[in-house]
């Protein structure tokens, strides 16, 4: 099954490890952007836990069990796709927090947010 989407933003790259799972990365939008969907490509061999959160206190870490946020594992070199339920044109511009944690090694995540046809 093949998602229809069209890019809506610059893409984000975030390099995890082991030990990853508090370093945030802002992601904001400008006012007339939907801030809700994004495609999140792993494109390294090892699987990762990739969390979302609208507050600067996201993380997660496998090691620990620890997770503060919203997310779900990507396996390696796979694609999900993630939809917030945001609205459009949001003003004051939007910013949510991503965190990715490798759960051995280390991973290079994709992030790029998209407008998925429904």
């Amino acid at each position: 099954m093949s998602v229809s989407f069209l890019p809506n933003g610059n893409s984000t790259v975030i390099a995890a490890n082991t030990t990853s799972g508090a370093a945030r990365v802002a992601i904001t939008t400008a006012g007339a952007t939907q801030i809700g969907s994004f495609m999140i490509d792993n494109l390294s061999a090892n699987a990762v836990i990739v969390n979302f959160g609208y507050a600067n206190t996201v993380s997660a870490n496998v090691a620990t069990g620890v997770s503060n946020g919203q997310g779900f594992a990507v396996p390696a070199g796979a694609t999900k796709y993630l939809n917030l339920h945001q609205i459009t044109n949001v003003t004051p511009a939007q910013t949510i927090y991503a965190v990715a944690n490798a759960v051995v090694g280390t991973a290079t995540v994709n992030i790029t947010p998209v407008y998925i046809y429904k």
